[in-house]
């Protein structure tokens, strides 16, 4: 990858018609977020835009909105089942870091403001380690201590000069982010509780770091989780029954993995691919493949391949899914 040819998607309501314009705005958020006008007259002369990178295994975005309502809802985190860290910067008038907001995906959010300047990071929750349960403790806080402006400055300055770096810069800073996350938002200075459904979140978290690990472990399924993590069938099957169930998890997981290893070993054949995540066949595998991402595990290594404008089209062949999203669905 050379300079300046990092993924970049841009989002503009400026490409819509005035009456078309909260609503495709609204479409955009809606990758991550349910959204509202504050008022009516909002949605009807709303206007925004987004710029998004694509840094390997993270995502950087700043907005230009006017200020909306949002939320995510029980129903939505289980729908979607992202396993996620959003931090998201909130901008003065002289667009400087003023506060940081930290979003655990894989929670639920109660509706609230998101103004009209900001800039956000996304983090799967893989990255993080093991201080990603204390890290979502953190959830829906907002947050403006020195060490937490630190990490605010931190991602300000991804979004400032991401375009421009190399593929090792950019592989040595994603791999470092973790630790500046960790290092600014200081565990031990815990600052809410577990929900009252903790324990529950606890087993949910555990099992999908217990199946994360296995990916290519022919074992996993449904009794092998539960056995390893030491619950029930029953419990295992309750936590994951809003989800499409344990063994769909099982296939999406898979999926996912086979997605950044389509982008990342490009030396890997199909039937490689297919077999390491174990897949019966080439052929199942590529047709599981095309039922999440809407393209051919071929075309989708292609967007990655060609580099530059094609890559970030990222799984674009055959396929009306926002480009976000897919980023989002391959993180």
């Amino acid at each position: 990858m050379r300079p300046g040819l990092v993924a970049t998607q841009r989002f503009s309501t400026d490409a819509h018609a005035a009456e078309d314009r909260f609503d495709a705005f609204r479409a955009r958020i809606g990758t991550m977020f349910d959204m509202e006008a504050l008022q009516r007259e909002d949605s009807q002369s709303f206007s925004g835009e987004i710029v998004s990178l694509h840094l390997g295994s993270m995502l950087v975005s700043s907005m230009e909105s006017r200020s909306f309502r949002h939320s995510r809802s029980r129903r939505r985190t289980l729908k979607d089942f992202l396993d996620h860290l959003l931090i998201r910067v909130d901008l003065d008038d002289m667009k400087r870091p003023a506060s940081l907001r930290i979003i655990d995906l894989a929670q639920v959010t109660e509706e609230s403001i998101t103004p009209g300047r900001n800039l956000s990071l996304v983090v799967p929750r893989r990255m993080l380690g093991s201080d990603s349960g204390r890290l979502s403790d953190f959830h829906a806080l907002s947050l403006n201590h020195g060490s937490a402006m630190v990490l605010a400055d931190h991602v300000a300055a991804l979004m400032r000069h991401g375009p421009n770096l190399d593929a090792g810069s950019i592989e040595s800073i994603t791999a470092l982010t973790p630790t500046v996350i960790a290092a600014c938002l200081n565990p031990a200075e815990r600052h809410a509780a577990l929900a009252s459904g903790g324990l529950n979140l606890v087993a949910l978290d555990k099992a999908r770091a217990f199946i994360n690990a296995n990916l290519h472990n022919p074992k996993l399924d449904p009794d092998y989780v539960a056995r390893s993590i030491g619950i029930s069938r029953s419990v295992l099957y309750r936590l994951f029954e809003p989800r499409g169930g344990v063994a769909s998890c099982i296939r999406e997981a898979r999926l996912r993995e086979a997605a950044r290893m389509l982008s990342r070993e490009p030396q890997l054949r199909l039937g490689e691919i297919s077999d390491a995540l174990c897949f019966s066949s080439e052929a199942q595998f590529s047709r599981a493949f095309r039922t999440l991402f809407d393209c051919s595990p071929s075309e989708a290594r292609h967007a990655w391949a060609s580099g530059g404008r094609d890559r970030s089209t990222l799984l674009t062949a055959s396929s009306d899914r926002p480009v976000f999203d897919r980023w989002l669905a391959v993180l």
